[in-house]
């Protein structure tokens, strides 16, 4: 019963942000797929996390030129959606959105991503769906690279470079 109460619910959180192979957003970013489509041409998301949904974008800035950018939807996950009042997997109040953009557009620093526009996202299921858009880091997540071992790999064949990793983490969370 609470399987099938979860799947219920990815998929209405899936159907939120049913996004296509080469879907234009704000006009200016294209979707595309690191892997093969999933299902009807879905696009494939590239993280999941709390609060949001990644996708991989390309900008197209002009003729054939183009820039890689990632799209942050906030889309609660259940449990954050249950602490917070949130029914199902509504997206964040637009006050809180607000806030957070505020304070993350006024973030410059080397180790953390910059945001380059923010808006809402028309869906056919709850409203508008607010959503960030900053540059593309290619590689694996920290989360990843821990989970995976490749990190303690490569710190173990050259243990002087986790102190380089433990400094810029150290100065990212101070910012």
């Amino acid at each position: 019963m609470l399987d099938d109460q979860m799947k219920d619910k990815e998929s209405t959180r899936n159907a939120i942000l049913n996004f296509r192979e080469g879907q234009i957003i704000a006009g200016k970013y294209r979707l595309i797929s690191s892997e093969p489509p999933i299902g009807d041409g879905v696009v494939k998301d590239i993280g999941r996390g709390a609060t949001g949904i990644v996708y991989k974008a390309e900008q197209m800035l002009h003729g054939d030129l183009s820039v890689l950018r990632a799209i942050k939807f906030y889309v609660l996950r259940d449990d954050i959606a249950e602490l917070t009042a949130h029914k199902d997997t509504a997206p964040l109040s637009t006050s809180n959105f607000l806030v957070e953009i505020r304070n993350l557009s006024n973030v410059n620093h080397q180790n953390i991503l910059k945001v380059i526009e923010a808006g809402f996202w028309p869906s056919q299921h709850s409203g508008e769906v607010p959503f960030v858009v900053t540059a593309y880091a290619n590689g694996p997540t920290l989360a990843k690279g821990i989970e995976d071992g490749t990190l303690s790999k490569l710190y173990r064949s050259k243990p002087h470079h986790i102190h380089d990793l433990i400094l810029q983490l150290c100065s990212a969370v101070r910012y």
